[in-house]
C-alpha cells in the first residue's frame, strides 16, 4: 500500500503536510535557533579569551575532606 510513496515522492508529501500544519510555528523555532547559535558562539569566545586555569591551583580551593577516615 505505501509501497508508491518511497523516495522522493514520500519526502515530498512528508514536506507538504509539515508544510501545512507546522508552517505556522517555523519562523519561531527558526528564531530560537538561531538566537542558540549567537549565545553558543559567544560562549565559545569568551571562552578563548579567558587564561586556563593551572591544575594545581584547581584544588586550593576546595573544602572537600579527603582523608579516609573508614569506620
Amino acid at each position: 500500500m505505501f509501497r508508491s510513496l518511497e523516495g522522493p515522492v514520500g519526502l515530498i508529501l512528508i514536506l507538504i503536510v509539515v508544510a501545512i500544519f507546522a508552517g505556522p510555528k517555523l519562523p519561531g523555532a527558526a528564531k530560537g535557533i538561531a538566537q542558540s547559535i549567537k549565545i553558543f558562539k559567544k560562549e565559545v569566545k569568551s571562552d578563548d579569551k579567558k587564561p586556563e586555569e593551572k591544575p594545581e591551583e584547581a584544588g586550593k580551593g576546595s573544602t572537600e575532606d579527603t582523608s579516609s577516615n573508614k569506620n
